[in-house]
């Protein structure tokens, strides 16, 4: 950095070259150049993307941006909570080290027909799909993808959101729909369901399983002891019929099987 005669301070790039005669220095030729406002749009730039990363780190999702070659630009650090790597572990690399097979391997082959072609498959739509973390587990992520321009540069912008709880209550809520949550048995409704689709196959035979007087085993011995034992009952029929068997519980200290 230099000074001016006007006191303005300077970026500059210095160039030389020392002219011998006899071994000694007689002059030095060289050029200098004023790179003040090329360092001014580096600091502006980078200001920006000091910016962007404390809005993306901000963000309760995590946000990936890659160029059009799918190389990592910016991970923000939800996005690194989420799949357990660094920042610098993933910048500068290719994204597809973060999808499991077989999106890690058709991944490039999207990114060239999408260029070639202009044709979408989530850039703008968005989808379920999987993500794989650093220790190799795949989970389920809801990924949102968004096309820009930074700098005339083409970049995609990933927002991703881990749904794995969701996914877990989901599958919670429908197991509680069709099945009974003390014995683990199918419940009444799935028990109906199996024998319709039994009598439209020609016939059924059932079996109804009804345990006289327990009632008094909750009174006497409270509803825990009661649980307890239709749970020990439960598994004990399990051991007696066969696998092709339909077992299931009904409302009270009721069984059915088919």
């Amino acid at each position: 950095m230099i000074q001016t005669a006007q006191g303005e301070a300077k970026h500059v790039i210095t160039m030389g070259e020392a002219h011998y005669e006899q071994g000694v220095i007689r002059a030095i030729y060289g050029a200098i150049q004023d790179i003040t406002e090329k360092k001014q749009k580096i600091a502006a730039v980078e200001a920006e993307r000091a910016k962007l990363s404390t809005t993306l780190n901000n963000l309760l999702d995590g946000v990936i941006i890659i160029n059009s070659k799918g190389i990592v630009k910016e991970f923000s650090e939800p996005a690194a909570a989420m799949f357990g790597f660094d920042a610098k572990d993933v910048i500068g690399r290719n994204i597809s080290m973060l999808m499991p097979e077989p999106y890690s391997s058709d991944h490039d082959r999207y990114m060239e027909n999408y260029e070639r072609t202009g044709k979408r498959k989530i850039i703008g739509i968005g989808r379920e799909v999987e993500g794989k973390r650093k220790d190799g587990t795949v989970f389920p992520i809801d990924l949102a993808v968004t096309e820009s321009y930074f700098q005339g540069e083409k970049q995609f912008i990933g927002t991703i959101r881990d749904i794995t709880k969701q996914k877990e209550a989901a599958r919670r809520i429908e197991f509680l729909s069709y099945y009974d949550a003390l014995t683990n048995l199918p419940n009444r409704y799935k028990f109906a369901e199996e024998v319709d689709r039994f009598a439209l196959q020609g016939g059924v035979g059932m079996l109804a399983i009804n345990l006289d007087f327990f009632s008094r085993i909750n009174t006497a011995h409270g509803f825990h002891t009661g649980d307890q034992a239709l749970r020990v009952l439960a598994e004990r029929l399990r051991r007696f019929v066969s696998k092709e068997t339909i077992l299931a519980k009904d409302i009270g200290a009721r069984f059915g099987s088919l």
